[in-house]
């Protein structure tokens, strides 16, 4: 029974974190390479050892994913630092407050 609930809070944080530790590394070409060649080996060792055909099938697709996340941290690696994931923002519409009047046209023209 966990004695202080946090609602996942921590657990973010340290995936902020992570993140933010993932860019300074990515951004190091001295860094990130062998980052890179870790996480192209890991499920490459993975499908190698793999005894079921589940189990081979799941290292297949983690070694396809990885070589193409791999491919592209590598492009952006090669052009400097790693830039930020922005979002674009939704314009909000502005509502007019309740006690505002709306000027009402004439039915009648």
């Amino acid at each position: 029974m966990e004695i202080f609930i946090d609602f996942g809070l921590f657990e973010f944080l340290a995936a902020l974190g992570l993140a933010a530790l993932s860019r300074v590394i990515y951004s190091k070409k001295f860094l990130g390479t062998p980052f890179l060649v870790a996480s192209v080996a890991a499920p490459a060792v993975m499908l190698a050892v793999s005894s079921g055909a589940a189990l081979r099938g799941i290292a297949t697709v983690c070694l396809a994913t990885t070589l193409v996340n791999v491919a592209v941290a590598a492009a952006v690696m090669q052009s400097g630092p790693v830039p930020r994931l922005r979002f674009p923002m939704r314009e909000h519409k502005r509502i007019p407050p309740c006690n505002e009047e709306v000027p009402v046209q004439d039915p009648v023209k």
